[in-house]
C-alpha cells in the first residue's frame, strides 16, 4: 500500500463534513435528549445539504475536488456554505431561546460562520486547510460542551496535515493557518453564544 493511497484514505475519512458528522453522532450519543426532528433536520439541511451539494456536483461534473482549486476559485463554494451556516445559526438560536436545548448546535453553526468568513479572507492571499480547521473546530466544541478529554483527538492533526502535504494540496503554513482559524472560530463562537444565553437569564 503506497503512501499516496494512505494519504488519500486519511484525507477522505477525516474531511470536514465527515468530522462534523462524527461530532454530531458523538454529541447525540452522549445527549440523547437532543435527538429531535428539529435538531436532526436543521443539522442535515444547514451543515450538509446546502453547503456540500454544490461541492459534490462540482466533483461529479469536473472529476476534480474543489479542495484542489486555487484559493480564490474556492471562494464561491465557501460563500454558499457561509450562507447556509448563517441560516443554521439563526434557526438554532431561535430554538435555543426556548430553553437552551440547542446551544451546542447554535455554537456549531456559528463556528462555521466564522470559519467560512476567515477562509474567504485567507483564500485571497493563501489557501488555509479546510481539513485541519474542519477537524479542530468541532473537536474543540466537543471538548467545551461534552468533555475536555475530546482535546486528545487533536493528536490526529499531524496525521491529517501529513496527508494534505503528501497529496500536494497544502503547505505547512496553510495547515497552521487552518488550525488557527478552526480553533479561533470555535472558541469565539462558544463565548458569544454562552454570553448571549447568560444575558437572557
Amino acid at each position: 500500500m503506497g503512501k499516496n493511497h494512505i494519504a488519500n484514505v486519511v484525507s477522505s475519512v477525516l474531511n470536514a463534513p465527515f468530522v462534523c458528522a462524527y461530532a454530531l453522532i458523538i454529541y447525540y450519543s452522549i445527549n440523547p435528549w437532543s435527538i429531535t426532528y428539529l435538531s436532526v433536520l436543521g443539522s442535515i439541511l444547514f451543515l450538509f445539504v446546502i453547503p456540500w451539494v454544490p461541492v459534490l456536483g462540482y466533483y461529479i461534473t469536473r472529476r476534480e475536488s474543489p479542495s484542489k482549486l486555487s484559493g480564490r476559485r474556492r471562494i464561491p463554494f465557501v460563500i454558499i456554505g457561509l450562507s447556509s451556516y448563517i441560516l443554521g445559526t439563526v434557526y438554532f438560536y431561535t430554538l435555543t431561546n426556548e430553553g437552551y436545548r440547542y446551544e451546542f448546535f447554535t455554537t456549531l453553526h456559528l463556528t462555521y460562520v466564522f470559519f467560512s468568513s476567515l477562509l474567504i479572507l485567507g483564500n485571497f492571499k493563501s489557501k488555509p486547510s479546510v481539513h485541519i480547521g474542519g477537524f479542530v473546530a468541532p473537536v474543540t466544541l466537543l471538548a467545551l460542551y461534552v468533555n475536555s478529554l475530546f482535546l486528545l483527538l487533536l493528536v490526529l492533526v499531524p496525521l491529517i496535515g501529513w496527508s494534505r502535504v503528501k497529496l500536494g494540496i497544502h503547505t505547512i503554513n496553510q495547515l497552521v493557518l487552518g488550525f488557527l482559524i478552526g480553533l479561533f472560530s470555535s472558541i469565539i463562537s462558544y463565548l458569544i453564544v454562552e454570553s448571549l444565553l447568560f444575558l437572557q437569564v
